[in-house]
């Protein structure tokens, strides 16, 4: 800090007035000439006696950036201006094998200050920066010092100047991502009795930086083509895409109207339901996802999902806390309560619990090639393996290809025909450039999320391992429904040991459970406090018997539920996250429809982030690894 702000009573005058002194008389000087000038100064006022007082006392120099938008504001999202040091760091670093060390002018490495280890040190760094006080960890840029003469032959301010050039490219790419502008947006469509577009956010775009849900209308003609689409293919998942730039919360604000064009998630040969005018109606969600609206952790002891739709149609879409997360969202549920709850709970804005799933040992969740989803559609297991089973079938012409599926809405592996009375169309399901690659045998069997994947290969037996994300996890066991696991707040009604002991079977008696079994247990529980003791237990899938994708969160997949009203959405505090619940509405069984909609992928993408060589330094790393052998 600065001597004027260690004083008792500092001023921003005195601050201010000691920062011109240091520009005038110090850094726009030469050695020789400050020492020349303070020859004639009282001892009180020679500038030698300032610059012993500023800077630090070692080699290793720590200074952080922040930036202004275009209008002048300053920014106050800590986690922008950490992203701004790391596309810096990146530009004055070897961060390739392709870089060439000759070719930065200037290095520089990076550290963190985090509350734990610094603590009110960060707090007054945070507060210079001008940014908002956050638990997120502040990146820190350092330089070391080489020599013991760098003010000589103007090299500090040659530095200076190569450093100011590299921060202004950075911060035009940075202001952009953070600035607003009109631009297509993608919206999943759920719903027939009553429609509703889920917009598709991403965490790194402004203008997609939000989490929002909104009842809509469509014109007569397109509704019905989309009711009978829907109908005729209910587990494709079909998105509204805006046929113009629009600023998205101008529209909603105004509940205004737009033309958008309906296609599924790769149907990029073309568009199945064009000009479809949508009218924006209530709207159900909407929280901004900048970082200080978000949470510190991720849900530990329960899943949290946004409900809403009627008594015949439930649907719900994942509270997004925290970064980086998934896209999970279900339409056409069945919301099962134990108990009689009034219709006239679905005008109410509704927070819906999964009990016996922890949302934080599976976050972050992998990508969608080794989740099982293609193109954000949960894919069966048979068609999974059918499809590989082709692929190798391709490579090995001489093996007997599988018996194809009767499948009316399937014509080959290259696509599909969607069938409508007075309407025939297919889409393509090529491979597209644009979608991750390897989607073979590898991908998530065995090979996938398994052994090789969080599994043995992958976190090792302790962490994310044999016992958690491998072969109980999402590996050879995956993830059953709901019907397989275990809350021992509930009991155990599969048998299995998981609880401590307390209970080993459906028979078993559990502190005042009286014999009953799990889903009697969680039926009998009227209070308001949400269950915390969730564990899984897949027998389903590692008998084989489970049908579909083995990813937890799948078409007909049957989960123990608790709902609560949410409070008022229209006030400015709605927009945090946060783990309040209101007003206790029941607990019942909610099995997921068969439109469910999964990405990993999308709302974590950063279209500005350089291209990462990861096969660059893997080849690279292979090399001297062979060296060395």
């Amino acid at each position: 800090m600065l001597p004027s702000e260690l004083e008792a009573n500092p001023t921003e005058e005195k601050i201010e007035a000691e920062k011109k002194r240091i520009r005038d008389e110090i850094v726009k000087k030469t050695n020789a000439s400050i020492i020349a000038e303070d020859e004639a100064r009282p001892d009180d006022q020679k500038v030698m006696k300032l610059l012993r007082s500023l800077g630090s006392d070692l080699n290793i120099n720590a200074f952080a950036l922040n930036f202004r938008y275009e209008d002048g504001r300053l920014n106050d999202d800590i986690e922008e201006a950490n992203y701004l040091m790391q596309r810096v760091i990146e530009a004055l670093s070897v961060d390739s094998p392709d870089d060439d060390p000759t070719k930065i002018p200037l290095f520089l490495t990076s550290t963190e200050f985090s509350d734990e280890l610094y603590g009110e040190c960060k707090a007054n760094y945070v507060k210079r920066l001008g940014l908002e006080q956050s638990s997120l960890d502040l990146m820190v840029l350092r330089n070391v010092v080489m020599s013991p003469f760098p003010t000589d032959g103007n090299f500090t301010n040659q530095l200076a100047d190569i450093f100011y050039d590299v921060v202004a490219k950075e911060t035009e790419i940075v202001r952009k991502r953070n600035t607003p502008a009109p631009d297509f947006h993608n919206f999943l469509i759920q719903g027939t009795e009553e429609i509703y577009l889920i917009h598709l956010p991403m965490f790194h775009v402004a203008n997609h930086r939000q989490q929002l849900i909104v009842n809509a209308s469509f014109d007569e003609k397109s509704k019905a083509k989309y009711i009978a689409l829907k109908k005729s293919n209910p587990t494709e998942p079909m998105l509204l895409v805006t046929q113009r730039k629009v600023m998205a919360k101008d529209v909603i604000e105004q509940k205004g109207h737009f033309d958008g064009q309906i296609m599924t998630k790769e149907s990029f040969s073309g568009i199945i339901l064009q000009d479809v005018c949508v009218q924006l109606g209530k709207t159900i969600v909407s929280r901004p996802l900048n970082s200080k609206y978000r949470l510190d952790k991720y849900p530990d002891t329960f899943m949290p999902f946004y409900l809403y739709g009627t008594p015949n149609e439930a649907n719900i879409d994942h509270v997004i806390t925290r970064a980086p997360n998934t896209q999970l969202s279900a339409g056409r549920c069945k919301l099962n309560f134990y108990k009689k709850v009034d219709d006239s709970i679905w005008k109410k804005p509704l927070v819906l619990l999964i009990e016996d799933v922890r949302e934080a040992p599976m976050q972050p969740f992998p990508s969608n090639i080794e989740i099982g989803s293609k193109n954000a559609a949960i894919i069966p297991q048979d068609d999974f393996y059918r499809g590989n089973t082709a692929k190798e079938s391709e490579k090995n012409p001489s093996e007997k290809n599988p018996e194809p599926q009767n499948d009316k809405n399937t014509s080959s592996k290259e696509g599909f025909k969607i069938g409508v009375p007075g309407m025939s169309f297919s889409v393509s399901t090529k491979d597209n450039s644009s979608q991750p690659k390897g989607y073979g045998a590898p991908g998530y069997g065995s090979q996938g999320y398994g052994s090789q994947g969080y599994g043995s290969q992958g976190y090792g037996s302790h962490g994310y391992g044999s016992q958690s994300y491998g072969s109980q996890g999402y590996g050879s066991q995956g993830h059953g429904s709901a019907k397989d696991a275990d809350c021992r707040d509930c009991g155990n009604g599969k048998g299995s040991n998981n609880s401590g002991g307390k209970v080993t079977s459906s028979n078993s008696k559990s502190g005042g459970s009286n014999g009953n079994s799990a889903p009697k247990v969680h039926k009998e529980d009227e209070s308001n406090k949400p269950h915390t003791s969730a564990t899984i237990v897949n027998s389903g899938t590692r008998s084989g018997a489970a049908k579909g994708s083995s990813f937890f969160f799948r078409p007909g997949a049957t989960f123990k539920v608790g709902v609560w009203e949410d409070g008022d959405r229209s006030n400015a505090s709605s927009n945090y996250a946060s783990f309040e619940l209101g007003k206790f509405v029941g607990r019942g069984e909610l099995t997921l429809g068969e439109s469910v909609y999964v990405d990993s992928e999308a709302m974590n993408l950063d279209p500005f982030k350089k291209v990462e060589k990861v096969a660059e330094w893997r080849r690279e790393f292979d090399k001297i690894g062979k060296e060395l052998d």
